[in-house]
């Protein structure tokens, strides 16, 4: 690109203070004399200052550098030709950057012999750049200043961003942890599968979703190919296509520039206006063209408070676009990761499943169990009853049989000892009775002690549980808010990509709008020379042909009627020649359009 500033001529006092203001100069004592009557080596120290502190102060590009093995083989002695090489050198640098500030022609003989007037205009170039570069300075210095402590920004961003991985691998850590303990849930094994289920369905999504990229990258890159070698289709057509060059170039201009008249609300621009226009015409597209040029010029002011609302968009695009690589990379370390949990998910799959089918007979047990027990507390009640009513009434017997033996004691000792064994042996009874008895009560009250073990470990389970299912809710909240993040990121990235492609659009139209109006500016200029020099040759010839003879202007009153006879025939022919390129246009846009078709059908 082109730069803006320009380099009038400084006097020898002007050059000789800029160089040492800028410390360029070569020695201390440069004075004007110097510069007015110039040696040998001041041209190339000074551009060696110049190009060593203004355009590579990093010293990346050394004029010293040694040179390859390839090159130094074609030399005979190399040694010989060291210093020619940084002459050499420093010349294709110095004329590369003249030819960027506009200033062309720096030959050998300008750095090695210049003239004083030479010298002069490439030291003016060189001081009025630096001077051009301090105003630009100077007017980047406010924004400088609106970010005064820049490096304690980064550092602070950069902590951040520690904090942030810190998070991220405290978070990575949760999810082993969480990992951990659902492999030792014992309920609620049907929310885990429904989160499993919608992980894998949200990874399914992600994988659709880059295929559809892919594919349409793909179909983008078909069809640039196949425009790509739609000219070489359409030449392929024409026996001879280098015949038709300057046909084809004037009627693609042609339809473009129809293109944009139509665009603009002027139709009717045929080949005739483009070769051989009117006056009328003519004045009629180029002030279709100059109205469009103000109409433009009207929408970019309006636009302009636009554009100062957002100063700093390129910085805020490197912005985002470094947020979107983080986001990229943390999304591709996420799906890594991802990967490599499948088989650790897959194993916790297999995992819960055998623990449903453990918990479904758990419960089973536990049914039953608890069935036994209530059937064992009822039958304990029960033989409880049955004891207490059996031993009253065995107790009321026993008195009884005791009145009746007591008024029996004196009458039949035999009886008494008799009666007395039956006794014995009733009390032995009873006591096996009550040992049974108090063994099947400490057996049940055992049952009941492992029942309300069990009971409390269930209940420790279900706290877990709990808990578990808590970290499962805040993970979701934390995935809901990495997923609302990841939309804003891509809205913010199709909207710069947005702004990006308009921005491309208008500097293209402004370029082919400023070449048209250039091209049309030589036009005109050549066609009303052409015309001057017409109209000076006509009046010599009309003052020539006043002072002829009477037979003289019937000559010329038969010329005339020539003239307009042969005006006529061409008339007609050129109405023939926009016919036949009309004609070769629809032939070459049905060439153009058929392999377009069978691209498509195939």
């Amino acid at each position: 690109m082109a730069s803006n500033f320009s380099f009038p001529p400084l006097t020898p006092e002007q050059i000789a203070e800029a160089l040492h203001t800028y410390g360029l100069a070569p020695t201390a004592n440069l004075r004007a004399e110097d510069i007015a009557n110039p040696q040998p080596d001041l041209l190339p120290a000074v551009i060696s200052n110049f190009l060593a502190t203004v355009v590579d102060p990093t010293g990346a590009d050394d004029l010293d550098g040694q040179l390859g093995f390839d090159a130094l083989a074609s030399l005979d002695n190399p040694e010989h030709y060291r210093e020619g090489i940084r002459v050499l050198r420093l010349h294709k640098r110095a004329s590369a950057f003249l030819e960027s500030i506009q200033f062309p022609g720096f030959t050998l003989r300008d750095l090695l012999r210049p003239d004083p007037r030479r010298l002069v205009q490439v030291l003016s170039a060189l001081i009025n750049f630096l001077y051009y570069r301090d105003d630009k300075l100077a007017l980047l210095q406010p924004i400088i200043h609106e970010f005064p402590n820049l490096d304690e920004r980064c550092m602070e961003l950069k902590a951040k961003l520690a904090e942030i991985a810190k998070n991220d691998f405290e978070l990575v850590k949760l999810a082993q942890e969480n990992s951990k303990l659902l492999s030792k849930i014992v309920e609620s094994p049907e929310k885990l599968q429904r989160a499993l289920e919608e992980k894998k369905t949200a990874r399914a999504e992600l994988k659709n979703a880059e295929k559809i990229a892919t594919q349409s990258v793909q179909e983008k890159t078909a069809t640039l190919e196949i425009y790509s070698k739609l000219g070489f289709d359409a030449l392929a057509s024409l026996d001879n296509p280098e015949h038709y060059r300057e046909g084809i170039r004037v009627l693609r201009l042609h339809k473009r520039a129809n293109a944009f008249l139509e665009s603009i609300q002027f139709p009717g621009f045929t080949l005739r206006d483009l070769l051989r226009p009117d006056q009328r015409r003519l004045v009629q597209v180029l002030s279709a063209l100059i109205n469009f040029l103000y109409y433009r010029d009207e929408k970019l002011a309006l636009l302009q408070p636009i554009i100062h609302e957002f100063p700093n968009l390129d910085e805020r695009c490197m912005e985002l676009n470094a947020k979107i690589a983080e986001h990229q990379k943390a999304i591709a370390d996420q799906e890594l990761a991802a990967q490599m949990e499948v088989p650790m998910v897959q194993q916790l799959e297999a995992e819960v499943n055998s623990l449903k089918q453990k918990l479904v007979e758990y419960n089973k047990k536990q049914l039953a169990l608890r069935a036994n027990a209530t059937a064992i507390n009822d039958k304990k009640e029960e033989t409880h009853r049955k004891v207490i009513a059996k031993n009253d009434f065995e107790l009321v017997k026993l008195a009884q049989e005791n009145s009746k033996l007591l008024s029996k004691i004196v009458e039949s000792p035999e009886k008494l000892q008799r009666a007395l064994e039956e006794k014995k042996t009733a009390r032995a009874e009873l006591k096996n009775a009550e040992k049974i008895a108090t063994q099947s009560v400490q057996e049940k009250t055992a049952t009941l002690e492992i029942y309300s073990k069990g009971y409390e470990k269930l209940s420790k389970h279900s706290t877990k549980i709990q808990a578990l299912q808590e970290q499962v809710t805040a993970t979701k909240a934390l995935e809901k808010e990495v997923k609302a993040r990841k939309t804003k990121i891509s809205d913010e990235s199709v909207e710069i990509m947005a702004l990006d492609t308009k921005i491309i659009e208008w500097d293209g139209k402004v370029h082919e709008m400023e070449e048209h109006v250039k091209a049309k500016e030589k036009k005109k200029d050549q066609i009303v020379a052409d015309e001057n020099q017409k109209l000076a040759a006509l009046s010599s010839e009309v003052e020539w042909k006043l002072k002829c003879l009477e037979p003289r202007e019937r000559k010329v009153e038969e010329t005339i009627a020539k003239f307009t006879c042969y005006k006529d025939n061409f008339k007609s022919f050129l109405e023939q020649v926009d016919e036949v390129s009309k004609e070769t246009l629809e032939s070459l846009d049905r060439q153009a359009v058929e392999p377009l078709d069978t691209s498509a059908t195939l």
